[in-house]
């Protein structure tokens, strides 16, 4: 049995059910607040400029509220996303700060 590939194969699994289960930019609309109303895009989805570079980041209270506590750093505005060729935001978490998330673009299991 190739114990690298079955990893590989359950990695994969893991990673398209979290986008079946709403991980992905085209659910977005369907992210709900504390209080189970429904999030507007234009409130978590913000465009910045970090290293005089246009990048967008998802802005979720719990997710930007542990990437403050995770990186040591109160002015952490949102995960950068990739983006896509049109400048929309991707479907996964950029690789420049986190390299180890099932959710990171390119993450190395799948090569």
């Amino acid at each position: 049995m190739d114990t690298d590939r079955t990893h590989k194969n359950t990695m994969y699994t893991i990673r398209e059910l979290m986008h079946s289960l709403g991980f992905s930019a085209t659910a977005l609309d369907y992210f709900l607040d504390e209080n189970g109303k429904p999030r507007s895009r234009k409130t978590i989805v913000k465009e910045t400029k970090r290293r005089d570079n246009k990048v967008i980041v998802l802005d979720v209270p719990r997710l930007t509220e542990y990437g403050k506590t995770y990186f040591n750093c109160d002015s952490f505005d949102g995960v950068e996303m990739v983006s896509t060729e049109s400048g929309r935001m991707g479907s996964y978490f950029s690789s420049r700060l986190i390299r180890e998330d099932i959710m990171v673009e390119h993450n190395g299991y799948y090569k």
